[in-house]
C-alpha cells in the first residue's frame, strides 16, 4: 500500500488517487458494496410490494377514507385521527390531506412528520368505488420504524460502512449508523452529490460524505409509484486502505521514516499549570487545559492517544512492555481497554488520533498492530522517530513535542494546542 513518509514523521494520506493502490483494491471494494446494496434493494422492495398490495380493497390493514363530499372522516380504530375529517380537522394540512385533495388515483406520499402518530410516516393511496361512482380510498400507513429496521445493521461492513436511503429533498429517511439522535428527515445531504446520482441512476462515487470523511459510494434509484428514493451503501476510504494493508510491509515503511531527515527540535511550553507526570510503565489522562509530560523516552516509547476536543492519554512504556516482543506489562491495551469502555462508544472510533514518538522504530510495529487491532485506521495514526520533533493533528486537537538538548533527553509533552491554518490545510476534506 503507497503510504508517504514526512520529515521524521510517518502517516496515510488523505487523497484517495495516491491511496487506493491499484484497481484490484477498488473493484473488490466496490463489489462487496454492490453486494449489500443489491441485498438491501431486494429487501426494500419486498416491503414495498407488501405495502401496495395492503393497499388493495378487500385488504384489512388499509385505513377507509370516505370522498370529500361524504363525512370525509378516517374510520380507522388505533390512530388519534380516528373520526376526524382530514379536510377540515387538526390534519388539514398534512401531506396526505394535500395529495387526497387533488383526488389521486393509486399514489405515494413519501415520508413527512404526521402529528396523529407523533413520528415521520408515509402513505398508500388506492382510491376505491362502489357501484361506479367514487366511494373514497384506501390508505396504508407505513411508519419510519419498519422502514429502518431494513437499514438497522451494520455488521455486513465493516467498521465505516452503513447503507441509507435517501430521498429528492436530500433528506435521510433512515437513521445514521454514526449518530445517537435520528437522522431521519433531519440530516441534509450534499446537493451536488445527491443530485447527480439520482441523475444517473445507478453507479459508483468517491465523495466527501456528510461526516466530512472520504467514501466510496455504491447506489441506485429506487422507485416509489410516482415518487424515487436513493439507496445508498459505502465506506470509508481509510478503511479500505487499512483492511488492504499487508502488515509485512510495515517494518520496511517503518525504516524508511527512519531514516529521513529530522527538523530541529522545538521548546515545549515553560508553564507548569495543569502539568500531570507520567512515570515510566504507566499512563494518565487529561481533558482539554491540561497537559501531560513524561521523561526518559531516549530507549522507551511515548504513546499519545486522544480524542481532540475531549480527552487526552499519555502512556511511557518500557523496554519490558510487549510492544518490544516480551514481557508482562501491554501499556497500548491497558489504554485502549480504558478508552473504550470510558471515552468513546463504537461509532467514536473514527474520531481518535494516535501518536508513537520514539527515537527507534523496535516498538513501533508493537503499537501499531495494536491500534490496528482495536479498530483504529492507518489514517488515524502518527509515527514520529524523533522525539524532538512536533506533531500536530488538527485545529482542536494536541500538539506533541520536545524539548531541545538543553531540556531532559527524550522528553515528550502533550499540550491542548490550536495550529495554524497551514497546518491544517492538507486535512481539510474537499466539497462535494
Amino acid at each position: 500500500m503507497a503510504l508517504t513518509a514526512a520529515p521524521g514523521s510517518w502517516r496515510s494520506p488523505g487523497n484517495s488517487g495516491r491511496v487506493l493502490a491499484g484497481q484490484d483494491l477498488v473493484a473488490g471494494t466496490y463489489a462487496e458494496l454492490d453486494r449489500v446494496r443489491d441485498v438491501k434493494l431486494g429487501q426494500l422492495k419486498q416491503y414495498l410490494a407488501a405495502g401496495r398490495l395492503a393497499g388493495r380493497p378487500g385488504v384489512s390493514s388499509a385505513r377507509p377514507v370516505p370522498p370529500r363530499r361524504a363525512a370525509d372522516r378516517v374510520q380507522d380504530p388505533g390512530e388519534a385521527d380516528r373520526g376526524s375529517n382530514l379536510f377540515t380537522g387538526p390534519w388539514r394540512d398534512s401531506a396526505l390531506t394535500r395529495r387526497l385533495r387533488m383526488e389521486p388515483a393509486a399514489a405515494f406520499v413519501d415520508y413527512e412528520h404526521y402529528e396523529a402518530t407523533g413520528e415521520p410516516s408515509a402513505f398508500f393511496v388506492q382510491p376505491i368505488e362502489l357501484d361506479g361512482a367514487p366511494a373514497g380510498w384506501l390508505i396504508l400507513q407505513c411508519t419510519i420504524d419498519k422502514l429502518n429496521r431494513i437499514f438497522d445493521r451494520g455488521d455486513y461492513l465493516g467498521q465505516t460502512g452503513e447503507v441509507f436511503l435517501v430521498n429528492r429533498d436530500r433528506l435521510m429517511l433512515t437513521d445514521s449508523r454514526f449518530q445517537s439522535e435520528t437522522s431521519i428527515l433531519r440530516q441534509h445531504l450534499s446537493e451536488q452529490n445527491i443530485s447527480a446520482k439520482f441523475a444517473e441512476g445507478r453507479g459508483h462515487k468517491i465523495i466527501t460524505d456528510y461526516r466530512g470523511q472520504r467514501a466510496l459510494t455504491s447506489f441506485e434509484v429506487c422507485p416509489v409509484l410516482d415518487k424515487e428514493w436513493l439507496l445508498i451503501a459505502k465506506i470509508d476510504e481509510d478503511e479500505v486502505v487499512t483492511r488492504a494493508w499487508n502488515r509485512s510491509g510495515l517494518e520496511a515503511m517503518l525504516m524508511k521514516a527512519a531514516a529521513a531527515r529530522q527538523p530541529a527540535g522545538v521548546a515545549p511550553p515553560r508553564e507548569t499549570a495543569n502539568l500531570v507526570r507520567v512515570d515510566m510503565d504507566e499512563f494518565h489522562r487529561v481533558k482539554p487545559g491540561a497537559a501531560l509530560l513524561t521523561y526518559g523516552v531516549s530507549t522507551c516509547t511515548g504513546i499519545v492517544i486522544t480524542r481532540p476536543g475531549h480527552f487526552g492519554y499519555l502512556g511511557h512504556a518500557s523496554t519490558y512492555d510487549r510492544c518490544y516482543g516480551a514481557g508482562d506489562i501491554d501499556l497500548v491495551a491497558q489504554m485502549l481497554k480504558r478508552i473504550r469502555q470510558f471515552e468513546v462508544y463504537p461509532s467514536e472510533l473514527r474520531e481518535l488520533r494516535a501518536v508513537i514518538v520514539a527515537p527507534h522504530v523496535a516498538s513501533a510495529r508493537g503499537v501499531i498492530e495494536r491500534l490496528l487491532d482495536a479498530g483504529i485506521l492507518l489514517s488515524q495514526i502518527t509515527f514520529v522517530r524523533d522525539p524532538g520533533a512536533p506533531v500536530r493533528h488538527d485545529r482542536r486537537g494536541p500538539c506533541v513535542r520536545t524539548g531541545p538538548l538543553d531540556d531532559p533527553p527524550g522528553l515528550v509533552q502533550a499540550t491542548w494546542a490550536a495550529v495554524s491554518s497551514a497546518d491544517t490545510r492538507a486535512r481539510t476534506p474537499r466539497a462535494v
